[in-house]
């Protein structure tokens, strides 16, 4: 099947606000983490792409959600697009475990050798994460190459957040390198 990707969650980061303080002050600890998404592909075998996080630092009560971007940029998330987020997380949380290596939905595509992008989301310090991947996402394609649990195609919910959360991906600037080191030791043993 082909469609069209959309989602109420796409241009999330392009609606967050600036974060206003220091770069070198963002230390959110490991449980204010509300997500994290990496990358693998033979050109990049430990890539980060995002981290959401429901505080700057261990004192921080705000209430705000703050998303680190691949070059470590940091902003402020609006509380409607966190909603949006949370809800389209659960829904991957509820979606038949694959049985394939890091639980990897995988699309049907006609080269191999395609990017995997995980999504892992903080469960318990026994499980670490409940990782869902994808590999080969495509804004246009959902065939899955096969089915798992009956599913032919990849769940709408699993390939919406996929899309928003890849945007993260786009964008030039400098690369603030003390926050990606932060947010890595923050991410553990995941790469």
């Amino acid at each position: 099947m082909t469609s069209s990707w959309t989602s109420p969650l796409s241009g999330f980061l392009d609606r967050a606000d600036p974060y206003r303080r220091s770069h070198a002050d963002f230390k959110p600890p490991r449980s204010a983490l509300l997500l994290a998404v990496l990358r693998n592909t033979p050109v990049e075998p430990e890539g980060f792409t995002l981290a959401v996080f429901s505080a700057d630092s261990k004192g921080d009560k705000s209430k705000k959600h703050y998303a680190v971007d691949k070059l470590g940029r940091v902003k402020v998330l609006q509380e409607g697009d966190v909603e949006t987020l949370k809800g389209l997380l659960r829904s991957v949380e509820e979606l038949p475990v694959t049985e394939a290596f890091r639980n990897t939905w995988v699309l049907q595509h006609e080269r191999t050798s395609q990017a995997i992008d995980r999504v892992l989301i903080p469960k318990s310090y026994e499980e670490e994460y409940l990782e869902t991947s994808v590999q080969g996402f495509d804004y246009e394609k959902r065939v899955l190459r096969r089915p798992v649990d009956g599913l032919e195609e990849l769940p709408q919910s699993l390939w919406e957040v996929t899309g928003a959360l890849l945007e993260s991906r786009g964008g030039d600037g400098e690369e603030q390198g003390d926050v990606l080191a932060y947010v890595r030791s923050v991410l553990g043993n995941v790469f």
